[in-house]
């Protein structure tokens, strides 16, 4: 059985997805969405990232996400 998941990378200039499915990347999305742009932009910024990340999701093609997986990354 292969794996599937969507793969982000949220830097401060760029944004982007991965739609990866065993070893194989199916899609690929990359803006100029990063972290300062968006943080810059001022207002409501919860509701900002969440909304550039599903409108990165739904560029992607990738199939709906029916979980989460959180992964806590230390130094």
């Amino acid at each position: 059985m292969s794996r599937e998941f969507i793969g982000c990378d949220w830097g401060t200039t760029h944004f982007r997805l991965r739609h990866v499915v065993g070893r194989e990347v199916r899609s690929e999305l990359k803006t100029e969405t990063g972290t300062a742009s968006l943080a810059a932009r001022g207002g409501d910024r919860a509701a900002l990232f969440r909304d550039t990340l599903h409108a990165g999701l739904a560029k992607l093609g990738a199939p709906q996400i029916n979980h989460v997986a959180r992964i806590k990354i230390t130094d």
